[in-house]
């Protein structure tokens, strides 16, 4: 089935005049890597089971804090935004990867250009140099702006985390530690990023479990249907506890709060790239493994903490939990920072290549 969408694509590119042997060459060459950007010698880069768990971990972040608000505005039907942003993700992610594929065969057919190996290079390969520019430019913008989110995030978390233990002004201090503590991990090539990932996928899990049992260990906690919500210093208290089966009025910051939970497309291609050439052949079911795992993450810790807080959820849930327990809160906290730092080396190569990009081919144009 994958060799006769392929075989598709080439026909779309103006290729229907190739035969089929040729097409079987083709794509033979690109599941041995030849055909495509070189891939990593067979163990030198994540397994498919390896490459699920990467992904899972990038798109299993900051977002999942918001969930039990987006589902606040939006009532019970918010699981359906989040059903369908699932599988709207994973589908364009797939095919995003099966454009490479298709660009690359039709290059080890003609000869002609150079094979894709990232979205950039993909969107010059069919739009043009300008088109390269413009998704270089927004990828660097994304990436670097997620990076000082998260960098920003640790800053101002952790002497709240920690207080008692960290000065008074401890953001210096902090934003030191966090660099000393970033840079060792952004040496290392997504080939090997994939360490990181069942580290996220834990963190994740405590935040989860901190959102189960805080409902089940304090008194008061959910507040009552009807009862004012509490003040928890995210600039909300005023409004009643409620559980709606259905909002419209809040459908669209839910749809772009749980749109926001599966950013991550900006470092497929390059995880991607860093798989076994033995591996890629695997990837489809890889990609709905890692977003099976987000999406079934996301619906049961949305569901949960809109069971426990309802429409007093907070716009990061661990106001509502440092509220109810503040030794759960923090280790909830934690948790996120953990995460977040896991995904910060990702992003950090996205922008890194395209920097040495732009570097090597400007020493390349430039005169000797």
């Amino acid at each position: 089935a994958r060799s006769n969408d392929i075989s598709g694509s080439i026909a779309a590119l103006g290729a229907a005049d190739l035969s089929h042997g040729w097409r079987a060459a083709a794509a033979a060459r690109l599941r041995s890597g030849s055909g495509s950007a070189p891939a990593p010698l067979d163990g030198g880069g994540p397994t498919a089971n390896q490459f699920s768990l990467s992904v899972a971990g990038v798109l299993i972040g900051a977002g999942l804090l918001g969930l039990p608000y987006a589902m606040g505005q939006s009532g019970w039907g918010g699981l359906l935004i989040i059903v369908a942003a699932t599988l709207a993700t994973c589908t364009t992610a797939k095919q995003l990867i099966w454009s490479f594929d298709t660009v690359n065969e039709r290059w080890a057919l003609s000869g002609e250009g150079r094979p894709v190996r990232s979205y950039d290079e993909l969107a010059t390969a069919v739009g043009g140099p300008l088109a390269g520019a413009a998704v270089r430019l927004l990828l660097v913008v994304e990436c670097f702006g997620a990076m000082v989110s998260f960098i920003v995030l640790h800053i101002s978390s952790w002497p709240v985390v920690l207080a008692g233990l960290l000065p008074s002004d401890s953001k210096v201090l902090v934003a030191v530690a966090l660099c000393l503590a970033v840079a060792p991990t952004t040496l290392l090539r997504p080939a090997h990023l994939s360490v990181f990932a069942p580290v996220g996928l834990f963190a994740s899990l405590v935040l989860f479990s901190a959102a189960l049992v805080t409902p089940l260990v304090e008194e008061g906690s959910p507040v009552e249907e009807g009862s004012p919500c509490p003040a928890l210093g995210d600039g909300g208290g005023t409004a009643a506890m409620r559980h709606d089966v259905f909002n419209p009025q809040g459908l669209g910051v839910s749809v772009g709060v749980v749109l926001f939970c599966f950013a991550g497309h900006s470092t497929f291609p390059d995880l991607y790239q860093q798989m076994p050439a033995s591996e890629r052949a695997h990837f489809s079911s890889a990609f709905d493994r890692g977003f099976a795992i987000a999406g079934v993450a996301y619906l049961l810790f949305a569901a949960a903490g809109y069971s426990s807080f309802g429409s007093c959820s907070a716009g990061a849930v661990t106001f509502n939990l440092m509220h109810a327990n503040s030794a759960v809160g923090r280790a909830a906290a934690v948790s996120v920072l953990v995460s977040t730092f896991t995904i910060i080396p990702i992003q950090f190569y996205v922008v890194y290549r395209i920097l040495s990009e732009i570097q090597f081919y400007s020493r390349r144009a430039s005169p000797d």
